[in-house]
């Protein structure tokens, strides 16, 4: 479709690694922090393959009922069917969680959505701001310029020494 709001891709996976290393061999200030915090992005951008995700964890299949539905769909498309929404909403439909186990890619994901927008794979005016939650999260998101505009991507709920014992306060 012409037009179609479009925040991640599969397609854009070589030509953002091609980029990637382009920048960093500038140096760029936001990206060496990135590499700092969650490791070299040139191999993840590299070496990325695109998951599926479902609305159920495959691995609790018996423990409750039955899950409705089967269906696995590629995550960048429901991550694009999610962000592109016309109308915020507020009553909590606007939060996308993505659950996994650990080593299961969570980080990777929210990393590679950040480096899409970082070098320049998203629409415009739209921002992303990755953060590690910890005890200056809520600070460091209150002084980000644009609420309205950006995507928030927040990473290690079960690293977050703020949540030890607290967690649904924590969200």
């Amino acid at each position: 479709m012409v037009g179609e709001l479009s925040f991640i891709s599969i397609d854009w996976i070589k030509p953002l690694w091609k980029k990637l290393n382009q920048v960093w061999q500038q140096q760029d200030k936001e990206l060496a922090e990135i590499g700092n915090l969650f490791g070299d992005p040139r191999l993840l951008a590299k070496y990325y393959v695109e998951p599926n995700c479902q609305h159920h964890n495959p691995a609790d299949y018996d423990e409750d009922h039955d899950p409705v539905s089967n269906v696995k769909a590629p995550i960048f498309k429901t991550i694009n069917d999610f962000l592109a929404r016309s109308a915020p909403l507020s009553d909590g439909r606007n939060q996308l969680f993505v659950l996994a186990d650990a080593g299961m890619g969570k980080t990777s994901l929210l990393l590679l959505l950040k480096l899409s927008q970082l070098l320049g794979f998203w629409p415009k005016n739209y921002d992303c701001l990755l953060l590690k939650l910890g005890e200056d999260t809520l600070q460091r998101i209150q002084n980000h310029s644009d609420h309205t505009q950006t995507v928030l991507l927040l990473d290690a709920l079960d690293e977050d020494p703020t949540a030890q014992g607290r967690i649904v306060q924590r969200l």
